[in-house]
């Protein structure tokens, strides 16, 4: 992929207070680190339409941070931003350990066992405090996928595959 393609992290998911804060739920469950008061933020808003943002605030409030933006200084142009996508460009996201994965790169990868059965397409990743759990959903409805390595035995990403060894009973 082109270092320039960029990849969400997380969602503007509501506004709070009149003064502009903006509610954001990174997919990941913790923000980027670095990302503090002064940081520039982009985010997409419709029609793949980006906007550069200056942090002014971050605050804590359960599963999401409240973010205060430069240029967004009531509820009515924070609420503009709800629904926009909190990116970046691939080339400043740090590099992984092998075998781990953005979850932007995960998200539509064809599911198969090991025996060669399609069980669909990876829709969503769950967070669950243990382990993450993959939604598939395919023709013969849905499957949840412990994100386990004794379950998820190979991922390929050029191939745009993921082969898993289910658990008794899934």
């Amino acid at each position: 992929m082109d270092a320039e393609t960029l990849v969400a992290l997380g969602r503007v998911t509501g506004v709070h207070g009149i003064r502009g804060a903006v509610k954001i739920r990174f997919y990941s469950g913790s923000p980027p680190a670095g990302l503090a008061g002064g940081a520039a933020v982009r985010l997409r808003l419709e029609k793949e339409n980006i906007v550069l943002f200056t942090v002014t605030e971050i605050t804590g409030q359960g599963d999401f941070l409240l973010f205060r933006l430069a240029r967004v200084e009531d509820r009515d142009a924070a609420q503009a931003l709800v629904g926009a996508e909190v990116v970046v460009p691939r080339g400043e996201l740090p590099e992984l350990e092998p075998d781990t994965y953005y979850w932007t790169d995960l998200i539509g990868l064809r599911v198969f066992t090991e025996k060669g059965d399609c069980l669909g397409r990876l829709v969503e990743i769950l967070e669950t405090g243990s382990n993450d759990v993959y939604r598939v959903c395919g023709e013969g409805g849905e499957v949840l996928v412990p994100a386990l390595a004794s379950v998820v035995r190979r991922v390929d990403l050029g191939d745009g595959r993921m082969w898993v060894n289910l658990p008794e009973g899934l």
